[in-house]
């Protein structure tokens, strides 16, 4: 598991590169943020943003969790259930696989570039 509590820049390049590595299918671990005093609530509505902007994979909720207090957080990494995230268009690039056609049309990557040219003026 991985437990962010409230921390700076570097904190947040480590807890970044965790969530990247989770959405690439690096690893399965449980990403938990103690979100002491709401420190992380501006970062939860960030994601939920992201999420609905098409930026990030609406799969990847169940593998995070904003929880406020230390109880909670291993509450929810005894019930956790690891999930199967698709990995990317991208990183079937990055690695050398080959993405179907079908694969890019539904894509996180190509639905956050329409859903950037809906939105633009």
């Amino acid at each position: 598991a991985i437990v962010t509590l409230p921390g700076g820049l570097g904190t947040l390049e480590e807890v970044f590169e965790a969530l990247s590595w989770r959405q690439l299918g690096m690893h399965q671990k449980p990403i938990v943020f103690i979100n002491s005093g709401e420190f992380y609530s501006p970062l939860r509505d960030f994601l939920e943003s992201s999420i609905r902007a098409g930026f990030i994979s609406p799969q990847m909720r169940s593998c995070f969790s904003f929880c406020d207090s230390p109880e909670a957080a291993i509450e929810f990494l005894r019930s956790h259930k690891p999930s199967s995230i698709c990995k990317t268009v991208l990183h079937k690039i990055h690695t050398g696989d080959v993405a179907t056609s079908e694969e890019v049309a539904t894509s996180d990557w190509t639905a956050a570039s329409l859903a950037a040219r809906v939105t633009d003026p």
